[in-house]
């Protein structure tokens, strides 16, 4: 007799009976179907887990880091630098000049068809390249405190320590065209510094020889100082194509230079109220300032 028999026999004589007989019979069919659908479904999940794994694309290796071939700025570079030297700077076309924007000491190169600012402790890596097509505007101004020391010079000459100094030279902004036209187009690409797009770049240019120098300084003496006259046709022909002279000056009666021809055209002059004395009395600027910070207006023709 098997046990199933023997405990449903066993079993007969009690009240509930049936119901006994009932789990005995099935009940543990139940239990032992619910185990294995819960394994199925265990192993189900795992088999799906393994599937996705499967189904995972592969990762693609890391491409490995090359120059950017569209960046246009190596090849303008190119380009100025195959234009060969201005005239006035073969015999030395490396002149370190301060600037403002970006701020530091860079080596300032003229070329016929634009100019490169180097930084001379990364020549290799940090180089600024601008050609005709970059520029939107140029100024061409003194600092006030440079006004004043040419007014100096113009009412007490030359004297002592400031024959080696020479004339304070005048500074530069180079106002840069952005990276697309108004219209949408671009025909032009902007410039960028470590990086980041530049919108402008300010410099100063080196001391001018004095007067009683400046006619000695025409020799093919590469350490000779230029002139403003040099400086101004070396910038004015690298940076605006043909025979057009964009730059815009200026103009001051303490300040005229020599080489300029016929009147100055626009002149600002700043007054001074009567019985007393400004610092900008006769300067071609009013005094401003922002929050702590003193400045300078120039009102000029263009704005």
């Amino acid at each position: 007799m098997d046990v199933a028999s023997f405990l449903l026999n066993c079993t007969s004589t009690l009240p509930n009976a049936e119901e006994i007989s009932a789990q005995l019979l099935g009940g543990g069919g139940d239990d032992d179907n619910y185990d294995d659908d819960d394994d199925d479904e265990k192993m189900g999940d795992v088999s799906d887990e393994n599937n996705a794994e499967d189904a995972k694309p592969a990762a693609a290796p890391a491409a490995a880091t090359e120059p950017n071939s569209a960046d246009p700025q190596p090849y303008l570079l190119q380009s100025i630098q195959s234009s060969q030297p201005h005239p006035t700077f073969t015999n030395n076309n490396e002149h370190e000049v301060s600037c403002i924007n970006p701020r530091g000491k860079f080596l300032l190169s003229i070329f016929k068809n634009g100019i490169i600012l180097t930084n001379p402790k990364k020549q290799n890596e940090e180089q600024i390249p601008i050609s005709p097509s970059n520029v939107r505007n140029v100024i061409w101004f003194r600092k006030p405190e440079d006004y004043k020391k040419v007014k100096q010079l113009n009412e007490n000459g030359i004297s002592g320590k400031g024959k080696n100094k020479g004339i304070p030279g005048h500074m530069v902004l180079i106002c840069l065209e952005e990276e697309t036209a108004d219209d949408g187009s671009s025909d032009h690409e902007g410039i960028t510094f470590r990086n980041k797009p530049l919108k402008q770049v300010c410099l100063q240019l080196p001391a001018y020889p004095p007067p009683s120098s400046a006619e000695d300084s025409n020799d093919d003496n590469s350490n000779a100082q230029l002139t403003e006259e040099d400086w101004w046709n070396g910038l004015s022909s690298a940076l605006f194509s043909g025979t057009n002279n964009g730059i815009i000056r200026v103009h001051t009666t303490i300040d005229k230079p020599a080489y300029s021809k016929g009147t100055p055209g626009f002149v600002f002059q700043s007054e001074g109220e009567p019985g007393s004395t400004t610092t900008t009395e006769g300067m071609p600027y009013v005094g401003c300032y922002q929050g702590f910070n003193d400045g300078a207006l120039f009102p000029l023709r263009e704005g």
